[in-house]
């Protein structure tokens, strides 16, 4: 089983597995998950840190530079907008401990090895994506310059709170492949394809014919010997013929 670090909670994903038998790819076998988590991931591209404990995300800013210009003889002012910069921020507060299984319960008086961990993990300076379990994800840097903790009291439990700053579009493909979450440049996280690598680049084509013809699917007929690609039940053309540059929203992951 693989584990997929960057879907988001309450959403529902098409995932495809598509048979390969030589040379010639087989009709898509799809299936649709609908997902659910509880508590708080912070996700890198192999590895995640979460808690479910005193949670606080809702510190959340949406961050639009403005200036307001109050000009002599107007009654209003003017508010000036610069620039396409548009993103979020925010403070995330919560506490950290390691699961007991013995006890069947968080060890919340001895965390504080767990909490250096977490620290490390924080400030490694690598991108996350924050997810929580309402569906809000995030992709983020931790900024803040320090990480604070909230209680030094013996066996009381301690919050550890940092600032985040929104770096990108955790929806869009361009962003996750820049900050090394896949492997494909522009690709999307609806779709796993199980498919040796050297067929993998004819695939991505297909993918970007179904985008650029906006079909619900896209279907391989064998016509007359000829396997033919056709979206919507409508032939787009030979699949040897289809050899154009690609390079928009793509599958992103293959399986062995």
């Amino acid at each position: 089983m693989k584990i997929k670090y960057t879907v988001r909670s309450l959403h529902d994903y098409d995932y495809a597995i598509v048979p390969v038998m030589g040379s010639v790819e087989g009709n898509y076998i799809i299936s649709s998950i609908s997902t659910c988590f509880r508590g708080l991931f912070i996700t890198e591209r192999n590895k995640f840190i979460s808690t479910k404990l005193e949670v606080d995300i809702n510190s959340q800013r949406q961050r639009k530079p403005t200036a307001v210009t109050e000009p002599y003889a107007r009654k209003y002012p003017f508010v000036i907008t610069n620039g396409i910069i548009n993103y979020k921020s925010g403070n995330l507060s919560a506490v950290w401990a390691k699961f007991d299984k013995f006890k069947t319960g968080f060890d919340v008086k001895k965390s504080w090895k767990h909490r250096e961990k977490v620290n490390d993990f924080l400030y490694d300076g690598i991108p996350k994506l924050i997810k929580y379990e309402d569906g809000r994800m995030w992709l983020a840097s931790i900024s803040s310059d320090n990480i604070g903790e909230s209680s030094v009291v013996y066996n009381s439990p301690i919050k550890t709170v940092f600032d985040w700053t929104e770096i990108g579009d955790c929806d869009s493909g361009k962003d996750l492949y820049k900050y090394n979450f896949i492997d494909v440049n522009g690709g999307t996280e609806n779709m796993e394809i199980s498919i040796t690598d050297e067929r993998l680049s004819r695939l991505e084509h297909y993918i970007n014919i179904l985008k650029d013809t906006k079909a619900d699917n896209l279907i391989f007929n064998d016509l007359g010997g000829t396997l033919q690609l056709s979206a919507n039940e409508k032939p787009i053309g030979d699949i040897i013929d289809l050899e154009t540059p690609f390079g928009k929203e793509i599958v992103v992951e293959m399986t062995e």
